[in-house]
């Protein structure tokens, strides 16, 4: 903490010179406008401090309660230019859980899904002769409360894999072409242009210039959608579609 020292020595000697000077009653009021000037003074020349927000205050400031800050600044830390907003649904928590269970048959969880029992509805019509009623195919069956509370409470998937379950699906100007093509690394769409077959099975592309990732940033912003998310989409349905080709002529390759 650093005081300007020779301005509060001249005021001081100012003032004493001037105490001098002063007789009678006056003497006292004279006294006390000289201390309040050196208080003056001395503020004056202390440096000002400001404590800055801390990232979970300024979370906390947009509405996240502080549970849910405490965790998100921890992927901030580590993912720095990654924004959080929240969004504010005004539901009761109660309300919430118990209008997701009605009806609660219609909840269903795997039973190999965990070991957990509290997790499987055990009321008098999902739990008949010490067996879970089978809702669904050989082993889904009623979720309990405490399951739908747990999959519906944002803050067990807070982390850096399952937290993009809640990314927004709006397009904003942070999304680019070079992102699109980092989704499709690895997809035969990458970084290529647009190609396709004619009514004669010939391969021709579209023009000389536009890629598959111009066209998802384009569709991206003619529709107000997350390029990012159009991408992944695309992405997992080229999988899929690769993945079920692979099972359909590998066998039949084996006779050739």
């Amino acid at each position: 903490m650093s005081i300007n020292l020779q301005i509060v020595y001249q005021f001081a000697k100012k003032y004493c010179n001037l105490l001098k000077n002063y007789a009678g009653g006056n003497i006292l009021k004279k006294i006390i406008s000289i201390a309040l000037s050196l208080i003056i003074v001395i503020t004056a020349s202390l440096p000002v401090t400001v404590q800055a927000q801390t990232y979970v205050e300024s979370l906390m400031s947009q509405g996240f309660p502080q549970s849910y800050a405490e965790k998100l600044e921890k992927l901030h830390n580590k993912y720095p230019n990654w924004i959080f907003k929240p969004l504010i649904t005004n539901l009761d928590w109660n309300t919430a859980v118990n209008g997701e269970r009605s009806k609660h048959s219609n909840q269903l969880i795997s039973l190999s899904a965990t070991n957990d029992k509290s997790m499987f509805c055990d009321c008098h019509s999902c739990l008949k002769n010490g067996n879970y009623v089978i809702r669904e195919a050989s082993n889904w069956v009623s979720a309990s409360k405490t399951a739908v509370e747990y999959y519906m409470d944002p803050r067990n998937f807070l982390d850096e894999k399952q937290i993009f379950q809640f990314e927004s699906t709006s397009y904003d100007g942070t999304q680019t072409k070079e992102g699109v093509e980092a989704i499709l690394d690895g997809t035969w769409m990458h970084d290529s242009l647009i190609s396709y077959l004619t009514t004669g099975q010939s391969q021709k592309t579209y023009n000389s210039t536009t890629k598959y990732s111009d066209v998802i940033m384009k569709a991206a912003q003619d529709f107000g959608m997350n390029a990012y998310y159009i991408a992944s989409k695309i992405k997992r349905r080229a999988d899929k579609c690769c993945y079920c080709c692979k099972r359909l002529y590998k066998p039949i390759s084996r006779h050739l």
